[in-house]
């Protein structure tokens, strides 16, 4: 690299270091002071916070220097599959029954609501933890895992991630429906000491969620992520800190969310379409497994990449066709 490019690349950096720092803190302590069950639009746009829609399929977006989580393509799913009959007991409770399963909250002894929703989101995230780590392919005479072929670690006690304390992680916050964070992963590359500053969260609710606002879970996990990694010594010489969220909620329905700061220090948080888990033949579980196996994009050209001039929200509609949301993604993303 020429070194006037590389001494102006660490000067943008330290600027914009600076500027992210100010914000994520302003905007935790916003809403750590005034939380709210969601937030609207025009409450993000007061926060410092713009929501966009993006469609997870659209190869316009996927090809495009926004998108900062790649899923892996439909083809590395080809020749994996599971085996119902193998499965422990336990897997079978949340795989081979995922209908069935869906009253049993209701079943429990004076469930409240948040109850209802907290379980069947939970049933969401253990058949996707299910399908990720019981797909599997022969290869000759052996058995390849699929879980095997991607770089995402979970967090454990001891990263210096966690030496922050969990803050919005934690999942309570008085006045707001819990939520509760069912995994927090890390993308480590097969050389040991590289770890990408990309955080992948799955986030589950106990509430339903709106497609043109974002819930306080959502958000305070979002935010509380990013202040913990920009705190890591291991990161002081990036500026890009994007989170993915796959957040689960009622009834029992989901979407993706891809979060990062533009470089004039706004978080701008993309979310998918809402997606119906209700009925396992209709939920889209292949699409939020490519997202749960996907590849961190990382490098100068997104670190310092600018969407600014990005159009305003556009709800999506639920479950929406790719065919019909591609228009709106090729101007927002032109």
């Amino acid at each position: 690299m020429d070194p006037a490019t590389s001494r102006q690349e660490e000067e943008e950096r330290a600027q914009l270091r600076s500027r992210y720092n100010e914000a994520v803190s302003n905007l935790l302590q916003a809403l750590e002071s005034e939380p709210k069950a969601a937030y609207s639009s025009d409450n993000l746009t007061e926060l410092g916070v713009v929501l966009a829609s993006f469609n997870p399929e659209n190869s316009n977006f996927l090809e495009s220097k926004a998108c900062l989580f790649k899923p892996i393509s439909s083809k590395k799913l080809e020749g994996f599959s599971v085996s119902r009959s193998d499965l422990p007991e336990g897997s079978r409770y949340w795989y081979n029954e995922f209908d069935e399963i869906y009253d049993d909250p209701t079943h429990v002894g004076h469930s409240s609501f948040a109850y209802v929703i907290r379980a069947r989101a939970e049933q969401i995230f253990r058949y996707l933890r299910v399908y990720y780590t019981s797909l599997k392919k022969k290869s000759g005479r052996d058995v390849d895992l699929f879980e095997e072929f991607d770089g995402w670690n979970h967090i454990r006690e001891g990263n210096s991630f966690l030496d922050g304390g969990m803050g919005l992680l934690y999942g309570r916050c008085r006045g707001v429906p819990r939520w509760e964070i069912r995994a927090e992963r890390e993308w480590q590359d097969d050389d040991s000491e590289t770890t990408s500053p990309h955080i992948m969260l799955v986030v589950c609710t106990q509430d339903d969620a709106k497609a043109d606002e974002l819930l306080f879970g959502e958000l305070g996990s979002i935010t509380q992520a990013i202040r913990n990694r920009f705190d890591q010594k291991e990161f002081e010489k990036t500026s890009l800190f994007p989170v993915l969220a796959i957040s689960f909620f009622g009834p029992r329905h989901g979407r993706l969310l891809q979060a990062n700061f533009t470089k004039s220090g706004i978080l701008k948080v993309r979310v998918s379409p809402i997606y119906s888990f209700v009925h396992q033949a209709e939920a889209p579980f292949d699409l939020f497994l490519r997202y749960y196996a996907c590849d961190p994009q990382d490098g100068p050209e997104y670190e310092f990449y600018s969407d600014e001039e990005d159009v305003p929200y556009l709800g999506p509609r639920e479950n929406v066709a790719p065919k019909e949301y591609d228009d709106t993604l090729s101007a927002e993303e032109s």
